[in-house]
């Protein structure tokens, strides 16, 4: 899911030298082979996460032998068969889920109890966290735990859509919706450039409508968009314009009469 989305820049290292811890904000221990860890390879991380980075460990099949134990925000205890996958919070990384919490099952998993201050976002029928959500000094720490070879989560078209999603949670980029508008919804957005309001925006003019610049100037004020000039149908009632008229050529005719003398 990852390598396919080109919204996320992978880097991809295997211990024992493992590279990049420094340089990515998120960091994602994934199948990797215990044995080949270094000594101190956990601890750089750790510190990296303490100063504000996130770390997402992912389960396999001996994570509890791999010596990693102690930075999940979860207590790893025995394996257990055959549960529903059930979204317990939903929140920016889950929401897809809200009309359909038991999204998936898993035929393996670990049974789990969430640390101090840990929050159990996706859990199994016996309440074991499936997706924990932890904090390490200034960062997060994720415990992914479903088994992807043991669940049919993976064949979903939401698998994509939810690594997208939590990855933007974890690195705070926000929803791109919010950045993703035509220029006559921002009307002082006319002209291409960057703008800066706290976030930066990136204009482009790239349809007939949008680069008209010389369009009639929009004004905004603090309670929305005001347009300098509005086009309104009318209905004007003449029954009373016409009853005036007529009363007036009545009354020119009896004078009319009047002054020849016929009255």
């Amino acid at each position: 899911a990852l390598q396919s989305s080109k919204d996320v820049n992978l880097q991809i290292t295997e211990p024992p030298i493992v590279q990049g811890i420094e340089s990515n904000e998120i960091i994602i221990i994934n199948d990797i082979d215990g044995n080949l860890i270094l000594p101190g390879t956990l601890e750089d991380i750790s510190r990296e996460v303490v100063n504000g980075k996130s770390l997402i460990i992912t389960a396999q099949e001996d994570l509890n032998q791999i010596g990693i134990s102690w930075v999940l925000p979860v207590e790893l205890n025995e394996k257990a068969n055959n549960t529903k996958v059930c979204v317990k919070v939903i929140n920016e990384f889950t929401k897809q889920f809200e009309n359909n919490k038991c999204f998936a099952t898993l035929r393996n998993y670990f049974k789990t109890v969430p640390k101090n201050s840990t929050i159990s976002v996706i859990e199994a029928d016996d309440s074991s966290p499936l997706l924990a959500l932890g904090n390490r000094g200034k960062g997060n720490v994720v415990y992914y735990g479903i088994l992807d070879e043991q669940s049919d989560f993976k064949t979903q078209t939401s698998y994509p859509i939810f690594w997208n999603e939590l990855l933007n949670f974890l690195a705070e980029t926000g929803d791109i919706n919010n950045y993703n508008f035509k220029i006559y919804e921002k009307p002082l957005l006319d002209k291409v450039g960057v703008y800066d309001n706290g976030n930066k925006i990136a204009v482009n003019l790239l349809d007939e409508y949008e680069s008209d610049i010389a369009k009639e100037t929009i004004v905004l004020d603090e309670t929305g968009f005001v347009s300098g000039i509005s086009e309104e149908k009318v209905v004007i009632n003449l029954d009373l314009y016409l009853i005036i008229f007529a009363i007036l050529i009545m009354l020119f005719e009896i004078f009319y009469i009047k002054v020849r003398g016929d009255l």
